[in-house]
């Protein structure tokens, strides 16, 4: 596919990846032909990640048996035991798809950091340059979205925004990347897309410093972010893991310079947390197995519940139709009734037309005019 490139957006879920993947496209990157709606209460400005690469990356995660927020490390080793020849011949397929007739393209889907390096395959066969941007956001941030959309607890959230941190950092090593700040970016939004741009080393189009101020004025609306944390804040909650704030302060250094993201120092740090996070392989599946046992209890008192529901919607319909016949019942009686009457009336209405048709009711008329006229007076 000779000098053609892909950008990368990595990151954790409600890290601002979707805000970075919309810089891009300010930028001239092509994020892909089918890009998923946006979504109402959830992402108003859209997700700007193609819905082919997604839907490959949720099949995936399928048959490695996890999902996005599964508390489970995992380890390149791992995944190598499985048969992925099927997936990377799609995966293959939709990237030479995607950029056929594009040069720089994007791709945004916080899947694709816990599955670097299925993806590092098909860009080596493709023998297409990745680069990456690291997006990240304050824990808490992170921890508050995700407890208002998917009720995921604040301790759960900090070790899943560490199983996505740490692989951003170390398996991204070896080619160009920076880590961009999702609160610096609504705070400096121009200033961080030419961030980009000059780390990455993107080619000016014409019209692209319009689409950057554009990206500022019109995109990031101050109401994309509800919640805006500090470092001391971490340092404040008991709830927060050493190795977050550790991770944290390394990225603050990284998002604004004052450390190369190539740095020994940097490496270390990560390695460490990586090796941190290995050791609670046994914690964290225990974790994940007893979340497994709670759904399915859930689920079995949902369905039990759903079962007396049923059953008592039956008896109310049973008694319902009992009333039902007994309406039914009187209806036909008045039914009957009302035929007798009519009959009767008839009968009744026959009699006086035959009476009224007789010679004596004729013969007599006299009379009774007579006795209706004295009987008046």
């Amino acid at each position: 596919m000779g000098e053609k490139r892909i950008i990368v957006v990595l990151g954790m879920h409600r890290s601002g990846t979707s805000a970075i993947a919309r810089g891009l496209l300010a930028l001239g990157v092509d994020m892909g032909n089918n890009l998923m709606p946006a979504l109402a209460n959830d992402n108003e400005k859209g997700f700007w990640e193609d819905f082919d690469i997604y839907t490959l990356n949720m099949a995936l995660m399928g048959y490695l048996g996890i999902d996005w927020q599964t508390l489970r490390w995992i380890d390149w080793p791992d995944i190598k035991q499985c048969d992925l020849d099927t997936f990377k011949t799609q995966a293959v397929d939709i990237i030479s798809d995607k950029m056929r007739n594009v040069s720089i393209f994007g791709m945004k889907d916080p899947r694709i950091t816990v599955l670097m390096p299925f993806w590092k395959e098909v860009f080596d066969y493709l023998n297409v340059a990745p680069c990456y941007v690291i997006a990240y956001r304050n824990p808490l941030s992170v921890a508050k979205s995700l407890g208002k959309r998917n009720g995921i607890s604040l301790e759960k959230s900090c070790y899943l925004w560490l199983q996505y941190m740490i692989p951003s950092i170390l398996d991204s090593f070896g080619y160009p990347r920076l880590v961009v700040s999702y609160d610096m970016l609504m705070d400096q939004p121009t200033d961080q897309l030419h961030r980009i741009a000059g780390t990455l080393k993107l080619p000016g189009k014409e019209g692209i410093l319009e689409s950057v101020e554009e990206f500022g004025i019109n995109f990031l609306e101050e109401n994309l972010r509800h919640t805006c944390f500090e470092l001391s804040d971490l340092y404040n909650n008991s709830a927060i893991p050493g190795e977050v704030i550790t991770a944290y302060e390394a990225l603050e250094k990284l998002a604004t310079d004052d450390i190369s993201i190539d740095s020994q120092d940097i490496h270390k740090i990560f390695f460490q947390l990586q090796q941190n996070m290995r050791d609670m392989k046994p914690a964290f599946k225990y974790i994940t197995n007893l979340e497994l046992s709670i759904d399915k209890y859930e689920k079995n008192i949902c369905e039990s519940k759903h079962d007396e529901i049923i059953s008592a919607l039956n008896e109310v319909l049973i008694e319902r139709d009992s009333q039902l016949t007994g309406i039914n019942r009187l209806l036909a009686k008045r039914n009957e009734e009302i035929t007798s009457l009519n009959r009767v009336i008839a009968e009744k209405d026959a009699l006086l037309a035959a009476m009224s048709a007789s010679r004596s009711w004729r013969i007599t008329q006299p009379l009774r005019f007579l006795a209706r006229l004295f009987r008046d007076r």
